[in-house]
C-alpha cells in the first residue's frame, strides 16, 4: 500500500489544485478580466452549463506555449522539447491512465500589444532563414496534445476535467523546463517560461478510432509504437501474483498485479506449478512451495486476458518460471498450453490467440502486435523441457534462448549499491541471442524497505547505465519487488520517453536472426562471456518422463552455450568446430585442459542448503561456462526414508535429489553436444551408511532424455592408468562426454566398479583445501600449492588446484576468485609441483570473481607454438 506520506503528498497536491481552480472562479467572478475569460469560454464549448468540462471519450487537447526565443527552433530541439513533453505528462497524470496520446507543433511570433491586459497570438509562416526578429518580437512554441481517456476511466465515471489537465502544466511547468535542460546540450531552453496553457474538449469535433497507420499510444507512450519490443524497457513485478494478499508470510509486493498493471507495470514474473486444493491438483502461480501462498493460474489468467480485452493498447512481457517442486512436474504441451487455451473471453478470443510467436529475424514493434492482437509476450525457463527437445505450442519461447538476466542473490542493499560488477553480470542466458536483458534488483529476503532505496530514481538511473556499459546491452526489464516503492515507474517512463522510432528503421533493414541494434557483451568481471553455436536438430518424441521429483534446477539451457575465450575479438564463427568452446581444444587430450569446477557443486542457496557453497546452481554453473562439478554422495534420511542424497558433511544442512541433478546434468549434455565435463564424487559413507556405487550407476541408468539416451551411455570408461587419455574430439565423437570419478568411500574400482566409474586418486592429485580464511592461501601461496591428496605429478593425470575456504564464504571467494590472483596462482603451483599444469580450479561461488575468465584464458592458448 502507499505510504502515509505518499497519500498526504497527493492530497496536498490535489487541495493545491483544487485551490488554484477555485481561486480562478472566484477571480473571474470579482474581475470578469479578460485574460481569464477565453479560458472558460474554450472550456465550456461542449456544454455551457458546465463550470468545467469532464474529461470525456472523445478526449481534449491540451494547448501549451513556451515563449520567449528570438530563433526558430532546429529539429533536434524540436524533438528534445517533444520528448520531454511526452515524460511530463507520463509522470505528472498517472492518474488519468492515458489511453492515446497525439502531439503536434507550431513555431508562432507573439505579438505584443501593450494596450491590451492579455496576450494574443498571430499565427505565421516562420522561415527557416529568419534568424533574427525584431527586438519586440518574441517567437513562441505552440504544442496540441489530444489526450484521451481509457476506457475503464469513462467507465468509472472519473470526474478529473480539463481545466485539471491544463493546471498540471500552469503549476509545474518548472518541471518541464528542467526535463527540457536535461535533454538539451546547448542554452536554448534556458530562458523559456511556460505562459499560457488551456485544454479544449474536442466532443464537438466528430472523431474516428485511430487506424493503424495513426499515431496513438502503445504502452502508453505516442513515440513506442513503432520501436522494436526488443528495445523497450518493461518495468517488471518480480512473483507478480505474491502481494500481500495472496502470501502474508512472505510478499514480494505491497499491491496486486492488477494495481500494477494500472500504474505502468508492463512486465509479470511468475513461478508456475501445481499446487493441492480441497478440490483437486491446479496450476498455480507460487514461489517454491505452495504452502506460503498461492494464486490458481486459471482464475489469474482469465482476469489478465480481460484487462488485455479493456486496454487495447497494452503489451505485456511474461517470462515464467516453471516451478517443479510442487505436488507433480509441469508439462507444457500437456499441462500449460491448454491452460492458455481454454481461457476465452466474452468475444470469443482465446488467450493462445492473444500469443505472439516469433520467427526469428527482427522482434515486431509495439504498433504491430497492437494491431495483430499478439500482445503477449510468452517465455518459460526452468523447465526439464524446452523447445529443442519438444515441439513447443505456438507462441511459448525458451526465455534464455532470447535473454540474458543478472545476478539476483542479494542480501543486503549495500551489496548491489557497493559491487555493480557483480550486480550487473550476467549469470543467466550469457549463451542466447540476448535480445532482452534483465536487470534483477531485489534481495533474497522480500523488503519493501530495500526496495525504496533501491527504486529511488537517482540510484535506479545510473545503475541501468552501469549495467548497460558493463554488458553491452540495453535494459529490457527491471525486475523489482515492491514496484510501488520509490520511483521505478519515473524511471521506466523516462528512458522510454527518449526512445526514437530512427532505431528501428535501423534494425528492420537487417536479415540477421540477432538484434543487430544490441551489440555483444564487451568483456567485463561477468563469468558468462559465451558464443552459441547452432541449436542441435530435435530430438526424437519423449522415450521417458522424468521423475515426479524433478525440481527447478532441472533446467536444461536452450542453446549451446560453449566459453569464448576472453582475449579472442574475431566475429564468431558458427562453421568452426568447438570443444568446450573453442576449436584448438578438440585435438587436445582431455586431461591437458583446465576445467572450471564447482566444488561442492549441489549446494547451491536455491537448494536451500544451510551453509551453501554456491549462489546459483550447477546448470546456472555449466550455462556459464563451469565444466566440472565435485560433488558428494551419501545415505540420508528424506521424509523417513534412508535415501542416496548429494550432501556436504553432514545429513542437516540440506541435501539435493541426485536423480533431479543428474537429470539436469543429462539434459545440458543434450542440448550442447560439443561440451564434456569432468565429476569427481567423493563418496559420504560416514552418514547413514555405506554408498553401493551399483545404486549410484542405477540412478544414472534411469536418467533417460528425450532422445532416449541414458547418463549412463555418456560415462566414458577409461582402459587404465597406462593408456593415455583421448582427446575432447573423440570423446564428443564417441558422445562419451562423461568422466566420472569417485573417492573417499569405503568400495573401489580395485574390488569392482561399474563401466565408466574411476577411482580419483588413482588418476589425480590435489592440493590442500582446509584453509579457515582468504589470508591463508593470499598470504603464502606455495604453502597452499602443496599436494595432500593423491600421488605425485610423475604419475598422475589429473591436478586439481583447490581455491577455497573450510567455511564457504562468498567474501572470501570474491578475493579468491579474482582473476588476476587465480592466473598467478595456477602458474605457482605449476613451478611448485614440478611444472605440472593445472587441470582442475575448484571455487566455491563460482559467479564472484573470474574462474571461468582465467579458464577460458588458460585454454584458448593451449597448442599455441
Amino acid at each position: 500500500m502507499p505510504s502515509p506520506t505518499h497519500n498526504n503528498e497527493l492530497q496536498h497536491k490535489q487541495q493545491k489544485r483544487q485551490g488554484r481552480i477555485l481561486a480562478l472562479l472566484l477571480f473571474v467572478i470579482v474581475v470578469g478580466g479578460a485574460i481569464a475569460f477565453p479560458v472558460l469560454f474554450l472550456l465550456n464549448k461542449k456544454e455551457e452549463d458546465e463550470e468545467t468540462s469532464v474529461l470525456t471519450g472523445e478526449g481534449v487537447n491540451v494547448i501549451v506555449t513556451l515563449e520567449p526565443t528570438r530563433q526558430v527552433m532546429t529539429e533536434a530541439q524540436t524533438q528534445s522539447y517533444e520528448s520531454a513533453l511526452l515524460r511530463f505528462y507520463a509522470l505528472n497524470l498517472p492518474a488519468v491512465r492515458l489511453n492515446d496520446v497525439s502531439m503536434t507543433s507550431q513555431m508562432l511570433v507573439a505579438v505584443r500589444d501593450e494596450q491590451e491586459t492579455g496576450r494574443q497570438l498571430q499565427q505565421q509562416q516562420q522561415q527557416q532563414q529568419q534568424q533574427q526578429q525584431q527586438q519586440d518580437d518574441r517567437a513562441a512554441l505552440r504544442t496540441t496534445l489530444k489526450i484521451v481517456p481509457t476506457q475503464q476511466q469513462q467507465q468509472a465515471n472519473n470526474t478529473v476535467t480539463s481545466l485539471q489537465l491544463a493546471n498540471v502544466m500552469d503549476t509545474k511547468g518548472d518541471e518541464l523546463l528542467s526535463l527540457l535542460q536535461q535533454d538539451s546540450t546547448d542554452d536554448y531552453f534556458d530562458s523559456l517560461t511556460v505562459v499560457y496553457a488551456t485544454a479544449v474538449t474536442t466532443a464537438s469535433t466528430p472523431t474516428t478510432a485511430p487506424s493503424p497507420s495513426q499515431d496513438t499510444t502503445c504502452n502508453g507512450l505516442s513515440n513506442l509504437c513503432d520501436i522494436p519490443v526488443s528495445e523497450i524497457l518493461f518495468a517488471t513485478m518480480h512473483n507478480a501474483h505474491a502481494d500481500r494478499s495472496v502470501s502474508p508470510l512472505l510478499p514480494n509486493q505491497n499491491q496486486n498485479w492488477k494495481a500494477g498493471l494500472e500504474a505502468g507495470i508492463r512486465g509479470l514474473n511468475m513461478d508456475l506449478g501445481f499446487c493441492s486444493t480441497p478440490n483437486g491438483t491446479v496450476l498455480a502461480f507460487m514461489h517454491t512451495t505452495c504452502v506460503i501462498g498461492f494464486s490458481e493460474a486459471q482464475v489469474l489468467l482469465t482476469e489478465l486476458h480481460q484487462w488485455l480485452t479493456e486496454h487495447p493498447q497494452e503489451v505485456l512481457l511474461m517470462p515464467l518460471q516453471i516451478e517443479n517442486s510442487g505436488a507433480q512436474p509441469v508439462r507444457i504441451v500437456e499441462d500449460v498450453a491448454p491452460l492458455f487455451e481454454n481461457i476465452v473471453d466474452s468475444a470469443g478470443k482465446s488467450m493462445t490467440d492473444r500469443l505472439y510467436a516469433y520467427d526469428e529475424g527482427t522482434w515486431p514493434t509495439l504498433r504491430e502486435l497492437i494491431d495483430t492482437d499478439q500482445r503477449i509476450l510468452l517465455f518459460f525457463y526452468n523447465s526439464d523441457e524446452t523447445c529443442t527437445s519438444i515441439q513447443c505450442p505456438r507462441g511459448f519461447h525458451d526465455w534464455f534462448a532470447y535473454a540474458a538476466e543478472t545476478e539476483f542473490v542479494f542480501d543486503s542493499v549495500e551489496a548491489i549499491q557497493q559491487d555493480a560488477a557483480r550486480a550487473c553480470g550476467i549469470t543467466r542466458g550469457g549463451s542466447g541471442t540476448r535480445d532482452f536483458y534483465g536487470i534483477n534488483l531485489f534481495l533474497e529476503i522480500p523488503s519493501p524497505e530495500a526496495s525504496a532505496v533501491l527504486h529511488q530514481a537517482n540510484f535506479l538511473s545510473s545503475h541501468l547505465e552501469e549495467c548497460s556499459e558493463q554488458s553491452g546491452l540495453s535494459p529490457n526489464l527491471v525486475i523489482v519487488d515492491f514496484w510501488d516503492e520509490g520511483d521505478l515507474m519515473q524511471v521506466v517512463n523516462d528512458r522510454n520517453a527518449q526512445l526514437r522510432p530512427s532505431s528501428a528503421a535501423e534494425v528492420n533493414t537487417t536479415s540477421s536472426m540477432v538484434n543487430t541494434s544490441r551489440p555483444a557483451a564487451a568483456p567485463s568481471s561477468s563469468p558468462s562471456v559465451l558464443q552459441t553455436t547452432e541449436a542441435p536438430v530435435p530430438p526424437p518424441p519423449r522415450v521417458e518422463s522424468l521423475s515426479p521429483s524433478i525440481r527447478n534446477e532441472v533446467a536444461a539451457p536452450t542453446l549451446v552455450p560453449v566459453a569464448q575465450p576472453i582475449a579472442v575479438s574475431s566475429p564468431i564463427n558458427n562453421s568452426t568446430r568447438t570443444c568446450n568452446g573453442l576449436s584448438n581444444l578438440c585435438a587436445m587430450p582431455v586431461n591437458a585442459t583446465l576445467f572450471a569446477t564447482m566444488h561442492n557443486a549441489h549446494a547451491d542457496r536455491e537448494s536451500k542448503f544451510f551453509i551453501p557453497n554456491h549462489d546459483l546452481n550447477l546448470l546456472a554453473g555449466l550455462q556459464a561456462g563451469i565444466r566440472g562439478l565435485s560433488i558428494d554422495i551419501g545415505l540420508c534420511q528424506v521424509d523417513g526414508v534412508l535415501r542416496l542424497s548429494l550432501v556436504h558433511g553432514v545429513c542437516f544442512v540440506g541435501t539435493s535429489d541426485p536423480f533431479v541433478v543428474f537429470a539436469g546434468i543429462n539434459n545440458f549434455l543434450q542440448q550442447n553436444p560439443n561440451e564434456v565435463i569432468i565429476i569427481p564424487t567423493q563418496i559420504a559413507d560416514d552418514l547413514g551408511g555405506t554408498v553401493q556405487l551399483t545404486e549410484v550407476y542405477s540412478i544414472m541408468e534411469q536418467v533417460v532424455n528425450d532422445a532416449g539416451v541414458s547418463m549412463a551411455d555418456r560415462l566414458y570408461a577409461h582402459p587404465g592408468p597406462t593408456t593415455p587419455w583421448p582427446t575432447l574430439g573423440e570423446l564428443i565423437d564417441l558422445d562419451k562426454r562423461i568422466l566420472f570419478f569417485i573417492y573417499n568411500g569405503q568400495q573401489t574400482c580395485e574390488s569392482g566398479c561399474p563401466v565408466g566409474f574411476h577411482d580419483w586418486f588413482a588418476y589425480a592429485m590435489e592440493t590442500r583445501f582446509e584453509f579457515d580464511d582468504a589470508a591463508a592461501i593470499l598470504s603464502n601461496p606455495e604453502d597452499a600449492c602443496v599436494v595432500t591428496r593423491g600421488g605425485t605429478s610423475s604419475t598422475r593425470s589429473f591436478f586439481g588446484v583447490n581455491v577455497f575456504t573450510r567455511v564457504a564464504n562468498s567474501e572470501a571467494s570474491t578475493e579468491l576468485n579474482d582473476a588476476a590472483f587465480l592466473r598467478q596462482h595456477i602458474k605457482t603451483c605449476s613451478i611448485v609441483n614440478g611444472g605440472k599444469d593445472p587441470n582442475l580450479i575448484l571455487v566455491d561461488f563460482w559467479n564472484v570473481g573470474g574462474v571461468i575468465q582465467v579458464a577460458q584464458e588458460y585454454n584458448a592458448q593451449l597448442g599455441s607454438a
